[in-house]
């Protein structure tokens, strides 16, 4: 069997309450004809690494490889500073957090290790730079728009800090309902 799996960081609570609370004020503020289609705040985390159906034989084997790269690793945090649209906010498709740049490095180096140890498996994920961002929601329109005002006041500041204590291998299980996601197990930073 085949089980669909991503690794992903946990944001604070608090983070993820900031960042829902947005919700209302950008939804008021959107033209008319747009539509967003927020994720749930208990799905809000930060991607590290999407590795699509992973044959349950290699499971063990790639807990055994987060558990090697985790613990000699020191928990660190990260700033959620900022919202963004993806490709760009003329050409918006994708609403997503953004984070500053000291813990953005810092990501982009555990993801740089993290990509070195599933490749001794054979698990190759999606071969595009990594860019540390949290998706809040997908737009939907009915034609060209543009999120320059609607995301002005959310530029700069500050949507919290979180503490990263752990990496966190989910299982995704897709239904009519859209996507669960299950933890599998967490692997802890330092613990020797």
């Amino acid at each position: 069997m085949r089980t669909e799996l991503f690794i992903a960081i946990d944001l604070s609570i608090r983070t993820v309450e900031r960042l829902a609370a947005r919700r209302g004020p950008i939804d008021r503020a959107l033209p008319e004809g747009v539509e967003i289609r927020w994720v749930d705040p208990d799905h809000i985390h930060l991607a590290l690494s999407y590795l699509g159906k992973v044959d349950d034989a290699l499971i063990g084997m790639l807990r055994a490889q987060l558990d090697k790269l985790t613990r000699p690793l020191f928990p660190f945090q990260i700033e959620c500073n900022a919202l963004g649209a993806y490709p760009s906010l003329t050409l918006p498709r994708i609403i997503h957090a953004t984070f500053a740049p000291e813990g953005a490095e810092v990501l982009g180096l555990l993801h740089r290790a993290m990509e070195k140890e599933l490749a001794e498996l054979g698990l190759h994920t999606i071969e595009r730079p990594f860019l540390p961002y949290v998706t809040l929601g997908r737009v939907r329109s009915v034609g060209p728009i543009s999120f320059e005002e609607v995301l002005l006041d959310d530029q700069n500041g500050s949507f919290g800090v979180s503490t990263i204590k752990n990496l966190v291998l989910f299982r995704v299980d897709t239904d009519q309902r859209g996507a669960k996601y299950t933890v599998v197990d967490r692997f802890y930073l330092g613990e020797m």
